[in-house]
């Protein structure tokens, strides 16, 4: 190596640093604020915020749970497990949550750095790409929001997929092959949207990585492409099975939409129009939203202008292929990631979403990258121009994703922005309504939810949720009234089912809340929330049998549950069985460990089990639980008593009377332990006291010996006399 070819290779290296030093530096000026921010309880709910097996941390039971749940309509372990890892660090705080989201995204934009400067030698342009990847207001979405996890976990894995996939380029073989395997099985266990992953690495092979024939023969060409397709099968093979699961798991969990809801016209006019109106908010990225709402009509010239646009678009690049690579490849690395995603199979509600964009936008960024300064190649001071050019689309980027990143402060911002720039949102003013029945603000929430009806009158959400909000106030027959509308939209709704129960139950009419929890669990056997509130109905009932077995089916579906331990031991203690009962507190105590009303039972168990030190230790957890529990603090001086520490349980009692100094009872026991002590004028005071008090009963059973003492008392016989003639 000369001299010179050191020093330019020297100074290539030291650039590639400044450029990684660049991406890293600005991609945290400009999301560096969300770290303070809150949940969104947009999906966060799910994804950490409510989900007991997240906040748990790593654990056995979360390894198993992330491998074999399809909750939220996902398999997506590694995403689980992820977020798991982040509670385990940080704790259940957003902070810690966004934080990796943020690391995620810098290692993605290195990655891809990485990958396009060793795989074309273009160091600007390389960057370029990167940059605009990692400074874009429309990957805000899936940075800003911890329900995409998914997204920036799942492109890590991409990216890892590419090197791993130079390698192999680089140094065929079995070993290497296999590396690109795994980590496309990764990707996959992050998010299914690495499907399209072979079909980018064939577009890679013709550019930049050149394995793929473009000589004259058109036989040799095909023969070549063949080669790099059979290559690629097993990779097709993985990506075909995790595509399954996803469609089963969308299917299962309803968001996948039947072609009854939208129509096949309707999704391939959306998908036209969207797949130009992703290029349109890459390029004028100022009215961004988290949900644009679907259309109701489609104007003629919008489809028709937009498959025109596609269709010159493709023409251009396909003839431009030969001459210019780059154009075809990032076209088509473009049309085809987001083919998944654009509404062909539509997976919920809205038209379009900004974190589809996540990768496929990658390809536009390529074309730019690569095509202006081949436009520009004629053009005095070239040079000088793609640099202003350049330095002036990263400066509004920044500046414009940094603006964008405090709309996702909390879900008021949010849904406050998406009405702001969208029209008929009918979801946002959902979502606000839920924000502000989160908040207690119940005017504002029904106001919100009937704003959506307004706009969509037969979204069934919107009628739970007014119920919901109307219970939250107590007026019941409202609540009812919406959630029957919402039966008579879909009464094959567990949830619905499940609400109409509870709802009878609030309002006394088991029998109406029976029928609805029965019909909730012929529709979903493992309806968890319905074998609990049918526990509750048989034990008021009497039916001890039947509310233990729904009580313990709901426990093996729903294991966390403190209540329902609780629950569960009240029913084996009215059966009689202390045993059980015991467990039961016991295992609602260490899920809760400051439970007042399972430390009292649990103390009443072992007082007649005459496990006295122990019992005296859980009532006296149950008020530091709850101060003002009175029949802990007479059950605490009974046992006491019954140890024959007197003066320990009159003081006990003493305590009681301070705070219900009105309860005859108290003082009638405190003169029986005056008594006991042969404390015969104490004895009397006390008593004289409940009974002014309003005590009725005839004191001191006539035949305890321990009592003589005071009975022979004057005062003794004159209140005798007085009270209990």
């Amino acid at each position: 190596m000369t001299l010179t070819s050191q020093v330019k290779a020297g100074a290539q290296k030291n650039c590639s640093i400044l450029i990684c030093l660049f991406l890293v530096i600005a991609a945290v000026l400009v999301y560096g604020q969300m770290l303070g921010h809150e949940f969104v309880y947009y999906d966060d709910h799910q994804y950490a915020a409510e989900n007991s097996h997240v906040k748990a941390g790593l654990t056995v039971d979360g390894l198993k749970w992330a491998f074999s749940t399809l909750y939220v309509e996902f398999w997506h372990p590694l995403t689980w497990l992820s977020l798991m890892l982040d509670t385990q660090l940080f704790g259940v705080a957003p902070g810690g949550y966004l934080f990796s989201n943020l690391l995620l995204h810098i290692l993605n934009a290195l990655l891809l750095f990485t990958f396009f400067y060793r795989s074309t030698g273009s160091l600007w342009q390389s960057g370029l790409v990167a940059a605009l990847f990692a400074l874009h207001p429309i990957n805000v979405e899936s940075v800003a929001w911890i329900a995409q996890r998914k997204d920036v976990l799942s492109t890590f894995f991409w990216m890892l997929t590419l090197l791993c996939y130079r390698i192999y380029v680089e140094k065929p073989g079995l070993k290497n092959y296999l590396g690109v395997v795994f980590a496309l099985i990764l990707g996959l266990m992050a998010k299914p949207v690495l499907i399209t992953l072979p079909f980018v690495l064939l577009l890679l092979d013709y550019w930049p990585l050149g394995r793929l024939s473009t000589g004259a023969s058109l036989k040799s060409f095909s023969n070549s492409a063949l080669i790099l397709f059979r290559e690629k099968i097993p990779l097709i093979a993985v990506s075909a099975a995790a595509g399954a699961i996803t469609y089963l798991a969308q299917q299962k969990g309803g968001g996948i939409k039947s072609v009854a809801a939208v129509s096949l016209a309707e999704r391939i006019f959306n998908a036209l129009i969207s797949y130009v109106g992703y290029i349109v908010n890459m390029l004028w990225p100022f009215k961004l939203a988290c949900y644009y709402p679907f259309p109701t009509s489609f104007a003629l010239w919008q489809v028709g202008g937009s498959l025109l646009l596609l269709v010159l678009i493709t023409w251009f690049a396909v003839r431009s292929a030969r001459r210019h690579p780059f154009l075809i490849v990032g076209w088509l690395w473009y049309l085809g990631t987001l083919f998944p995603v654009i509404g062909l199979v539509k997976i919920g509600a809205f038209a379009m979403a900004d974190r589809y964009g996540y990768l496929p936008l990658i390809g536009i960024y390529v074309l730019a990258a690569w095509g202006v300064p081949e436009l520009t190649a004629r053009l005095p001071h070239r040079r000088a121009l793609m640099n202003c050019l350049a330095a002036l689309a990263l400066i509004i980027c920044m500046l414009t994703t940094w603006h964008q990143v405090r709309f996702w402060q909390n879900k008021s911002t949010l849904f406050t922005r998406a009405l702001n720039v969208t029209s008929n949102n009918w979801f946002a003013h959902n979502a606000l309504g839920l924000d502000f029945l989160r908040r207690e603000k119940f005017d504002q929430a029904l106001n919100q939810f009937f704003k959506a009806i307004d706009i969509v009158p037969n979204y069934i959400r919107t009628y739970i949720n007014l119920s919901i909000t109307y219970t939250r106030q107590n007026n019941l027959s409202e609540a009812i009234r919406y959630m029957s509308a919402a039966e008579e939209m879909n009464p094959d709704l567990v949830e619905v089912q499940q609400g109409l129960g509870i709802l009878y139950e609030q309002q006394g009419d088991p029998e109406k809340a029976l029928a609805h929890f029965r019909r909730a669990l012929e529709l979903e056997p493992e309806a968890a929330s319905a074998h609990k509130h049918m526990g509750n109905l048989m034990a008021a009932g009497g039916r001890l049998d039947e509310a233990i077995n729904h009580y313990a089916r709901s426990l093996a579906l729903q294991p966390g549950d403190a209540r329902l331990h609780y629950n569960l031991g009240l029913a084996f203690e009215k059966q009689g069985n202390d045993d059980k009962a015991g467990e039961q507190y016991l295992a609602a105590l260490k899920i809760n460990p400051d439970d007042a009303d399972a430390h009292y039972n649990l103390a009443n168990v072992m007082t007649r089990q005459k496990n006295y030190d122990a019992a005296i230790g859980h009532y006296q957890k149950a008020l530091a639980s709850q101060p003002d529990l009175i029949p802990a603090l007479y059950n605490l001086a009974y046992v006491h008593a019954s140890k024959k520490e007197y003066d320990r349980s009159i003081a006990i009692l003493l305590e009681a009377a301070d705070l219900q100094p009105d309860n005859p009872g108290i003082f009638y026991n405190l003169a029986g332990l005056y008594a006991l002590q042969n404390k015969t004028a104490e004895s009397i005071q006390w008593l004289a006291a409940a009974f002014d008090k309003g005590y009725k009963n005839c004191p001191f059973a006539r035949t305890d010996r321990d009592l003589d003492s005071v009975r022979t008392t004057v005062g003794y016989r004159d209140l005798m006399d007085r009270y209990c003639p």
